[in-house]
C-alpha cells in the first residue's frame, strides 16, 4: 500500500482506485476492507462523474446493497451504475442490470436487464449470477418480458454448474 500512498498527490486516481481494489478484494498483506475501498473509490468516482467508470460501478454497489459505510441510497446507485454503463464498463452494465431487474431507482424494466446482463457477461463478472438473475427474470416474467419456465430452467442449471444457487432471489 505504501507505493500507493505515495502516488496519491501526483496521481490521485491512479492510487486511489488501486487502494480501492486492494481494499475491496483483500491481498498484498491488506485485509479486505469494504469502509476504507468505498472511501478510495468514492474519490475517483468523483461523486459519479468520469473519473474511473469501474469505481463508479462500485460505488453503485455500496449503493445497492449498504456496504462499506455507505448508505443505501437508490437514486445514487442508478445514476453510478449508469453513468459507468455509458462508459461501457462491463461491471457498471452488471450494476444497471440489477437496477433494473429490481426497481432500483428506475422502474422495473426486465427487457434491459436482460440485455445488460447478456452484454456484462463478456467481462470477470460472476456469470452464476448472472445467470441466477436471468433465470429469476424468466421466471417470473412480467415487466416487458413473457414468462419463459425453459429458458428459467436452462439459466438456473447454468448457475448451478457454476455453483451460485445457494442464495436464490438475492441481488
Amino acid at each position: 500500500m505504501t507505493w500507493y500512498e505515495r502516488c496519491e498527490d501526483v496521481y490521485p486516481d491512479e492510487a486511489n482506485f488501486g487502494m480501492g481494489e486492494i481494499y475491496y478484494f483483500g491481498g498484498h498483506g491488506v485485509e479486505e476492507d469494504k469502509t476504507k475501498a468505498a472511501q478510495c473509490y468514492s474519490k475517483v468516482a468523483d461523486g459519479c462523474g468520469l473519473n474511473n467508470p469501474r469505481a463508479m460501478a462500485f460505488m453503485a454497489e455500496f449503493y445497492i446493497d449498504g456496504e462499506g459505510g455507505v448508505e443505501v441510497d437508490n437514486g445514487k446507485a442508478f445514476l453510478c451504475a449508469t453513468k459507468s454503463a455509458e462508459a461501457r464498463d462491463k461491471y457498471g452494465e452488471f450494476q444497471l442490470a440489477r437496477c433494473n431487474q429490481f426497481g432500483i431507482g428506475v422502474r422495473k424494466n426486465y427487457s434491459t436487464a436482460l440485455l445488460l446482463y447478456e452484454s456484462s457477461k463478456d467481462d470477470d463478472n460472476d456469470l452464476g449470477v448472472i445467470f441466477k438473475h436471468m433465470g429469476e427474470i424468466y421466471r417470473d416474467g412480467g415487466h416487458g418480458v413473457e414468462q419463459e419456465l425453459t429458458k428459467a430452467v436452462d439459466c438456473f442449471r447454468k448457475a448451478s454448474d457454476l455453483g451460485t444457487l445457494d442464495e436464490p432471489g438475492s441481488a
